[in-house]
């Protein structure tokens, strides 16, 4: 059955009782991995595996956050995506740490990098053609308004400034 808990253990390579923990009397939540992989599989959106009122095909400027936070993984296994209201946030080993938040809209994603305002930055990011947003002194963070275009034309820049706010925030 296409539609099985066993069917969806196997397509996630999870064993059948981490599937039937999330299904039972006293549900166990899946990681944020797993509902990555559970998106990712499937095609679906997190946020409408949490329940928001969005459509349920992933959307670009989902997938984007998706693929980002795949980078950030790679910098620390203990980071997650953590969703918020207005915003999809970062938390390290559950507490709150966002050197990078995600803001996606209709049309784009803005991205938030935790980074002091330098002119050599600033220089540097609108030389490489990126929409570069008024920075936010308040929370000190460079704000950046990202297509799908953008994303694979800059996806190195991109990489290497989470990197940064990444080890100015530890």
């Amino acid at each position: 059955m296409a539609g099985s808990q066993s069917a969806l253990a196997d397509s996630l390579g999870e064993p059948r009782s981490t599937i039937s923990a999330w299904f039972g009397r006293k549900p166990r939540r899946a990681t944020a991995e797993q509902l990555w992989t559970i998106s990712y599989v499937y095609d679906v959106s997190l946020d409408w595996l949490f329940g928001f009122s969005v459509p349920m095909r992933r959307t670009d400027r989902v997938s984007m956050t998706d693929e980002l936070s795949l980078y950030l993984k790679e910098l620390d296994k203990d980071i997650d995506l953590k969703y918020n209201k207005f915003y999809i946030g970062l938390a390290r080993n559950g507490q709150p740490s966002n050197f990078v938040v995600f803001r996606p809209k209709r049309e784009w994603l803005r991205l938030e990098l935790g980074l002091d305002r330098t002119d050599e930055l600033t220089q540097r990011l609108e030389e490489a053609g990126l929409d570069v947003m008024e920075y936010d002194a308040k929370w000190g963070k460079y704000r950046l308004r990202l297509t799908e275009g953008d994303l694979s034309k800059h996806k190195p820049l991109v990489q290497e400034l989470m990197k940064e706010a990444y080890q100015a925030s530890v």
